[in-house]
């Protein structure tokens, strides 16, 4: 079962339609969304069993979370924030480096584009908030999405003890 989303008509941002008439997937709106919107999408794809993802930057101003919705189904999600590591700050000369957190794709809609369509669109709000650079700790399963994206791998392979294995990567906005 798609997890549903709530009423967005409040939500703060901007919704980008793109429709191709191809099919229910390339109906697609994207939208900022509340980062509780997105929970239960998370729930479903993610499966941590801390879901850190449910206290994702509560209490700072400088994050967004993204959705893609097909009809008012939520289908994918993303969350970016402020978040400068220090070597990445120092080697990118960027005057901010934003983090990508928590994206999930529901099952039934993986490998259609659509999360590339919500990186694409949280990459754009970041560089209009005035990002130079976005850095992610990605699965090494979902390496070869993020590259993708346009994204680059930092170095090795490191193991997150409740998530698996996963390596750093990172994307130069210009």
């Amino acid at each position: 079962m798609t997890p549903h989303a709530p009423d967005i008509a409040g939500s703060p941002g901007h919704t980008v339609s793109m429709e191709d008439n191809q099919g229910p997937e390339d109906r697609v709106e994207m939208s900022l969304i509340s980062l509780e919107e997105g929970n239960a999408l998370r729930d479903l794809v993610l499966r941590s069993p801390n879901k850190t993802w449910h206290d994702l930057h509560k209490g700072t101003s400088w994050h967004f979370h993204v959705g893609a919705f097909i009809t008012k189904d939520l289908v994918a999600t993303a969350s970016f924030a402020l978040d400068s590591p220090m070597t990445l700050v120092a080697s990118s000369g960027a005057r901010s480096v934003w983090r990508l957190r928590a994206m999930a794709t529901h099952p039934n809609y993986q490998g259609k584009g659509i999360g590339r369509r919500v990186v694409d669109f949280g990459l754009q709000e970041v560089t209009r908030r005035g990002g130079g650079v976005v850095w992610c700790e990605g699965r090494v399963s979902a390496i070869s999405f993020y590259e993708h994206c346009g994204f680059h791998s930092l170095g090795r392979v490191f193991h997150n003890p409740t998530t698996g294995p996963h390596v750093a990567l990172v994307k130069p906005l210009v």
